[in-house]
């Protein structure tokens, strides 16, 4: 699997991420990564994420989008997609 390093994260396999969010798993073969949480554009994604990549997340919204830092900025990406098992 591939590790999608978005704090410099070092350390691998632990619930939480070196900034205290939680680590999991990208369940799809492609995850968008959105400027914020509307997904009726594409001119807000920031970049994708692959099946097995680890990222770390933070707080959830109501519609189910978590908090990210995608390449030094805030991004959000779908919560049905994410998983504390490695797929």
């Amino acid at each position: 699997f591939r590790i999608v390093y978005l704090s410099r994260c070092e350390v691998l396999g632990q619930a939480q991420g070196p900034n205290g969010g939680r680590l999991l798993y990208v369940t799809s073969s492609a995850l968008n990564v959105r400027s914020s949480t509307d997904t009726a554009t594409s001119s807000n994604i920031l970049g994708t994420l692959g099946m097995g990549d680890l990222i770390e997340v933070f707080e959830q919204d109501e519609g189910g989008s978590y908090r990210v830092v995608y390449k030094g900025r805030i991004g959000y990406v779908s919560g049905k997609y994410l998983s504390e098992t490695r797929p």
